[in-house]
C-alpha cells in the first residue's frame, strides 16, 4: 500500500495529465441555428374523438371515476367535446358534455391564478397590492399589521385560520 504522500503524488499528477490530455478538446462550439418553430397542423374531430374514447374509458375503469366531459377547443373553437360514463350511476343517467354538470373543486384554482397573473402582465393587477383595492363589494377589515395581496391568497397565507372569517365574508357579499 502507498504511503498517503505517494497517493497525493499520484492524484494530483493524473488530474494534470488528464487537463493538459483534455486541453486541446475545449473548443468553443459554433452556434446552431434552431429553425423556426412551424405551426401544428389542426387536429382532425373524429381522430380526437377516436383517441378520448379509447383515453377515457380506460382511465375511468382504472381510476373508479362514474363520469366525466372533455372539450377540446382549438383556434378559439370548439373542436370536439363528449360525455363519458353515467351522471348518476343508480340511474344509470350518461353524462352528457353540455348538460351535466361538475363541481370543479380545486382545479379552478389553476384557472383563477392563471387569469390572474396574465392581469399582472398586462398591468392590471398588482400582486403586492392591498386586495381592498380591487374589491367592490366588501372590503377585508384591516386587523393585520400589513394588508392581504393577491401573492398571500395565491401561497395560501393571507391569515384566515378561521373558517367563520371565510364565512363570515360570503355571507356579506
Amino acid at each position: 500500500m502507498l504511503p498517503m504522500k505517494s497517493w497525493l503524488y499520484f492524484f494530483l499528477t493524473l488530474c494534470v495529465a488528464l487537463l493538459t490530455i483534455g486541453q486541446p478538446l475545449i473548443v468553443q462550439a459554433a452556434p446552431v441555428e434552431v429553425p423556426a418553430q412551424q405551426p401544428l397542423p389542426p387536429l382532425d374531430a373524429t381522430e380526437v374523438e377516436a383517441f378520448f374514447d379509447g383515453l377515457m374509458a380506460a382511465q375511468l375503469e382504472i381510476h373508479h371515476i362514474p363520469g366525466a366531459t372533455v372539450a377540446l377547443v382549438q383556434g378559439g373553437e370548439l373542436l370536439f367535446a363528449k360525455g363519458y360514463g353515467y351522471a348518476n350511476l343508480e340511474e344509470r343517467k350518461p353524462v352528457i358534455a353540455d348538460r351535466t354538470l361538475f363541481r370543479p373543486g380545486s382545479v379552478s384554482k389553476l384557472f383563477v391564478w392563471t387569469a390572474v397573473m396574465q392581469l399582472v402582465e398586462e398591468g392590471k393587477l398588482e400582486l403586492n397590492a392591498d386586495v381592498n383595492n380591487y374589491l367592490t363589494a366588501f372590503q377585508i377589515p384591516a386587523t393585520f399589521p400589513d394588508p392581504i395581496t393577491l401573492a398571500h391568497l395565491m401561497a395560501h397565507t393571507p391569515g384566515f385560520e378561521e373558517i367563520g372569517l371565510v364565512y363570515g365574508l360570503i355571507g356579506i357579499c
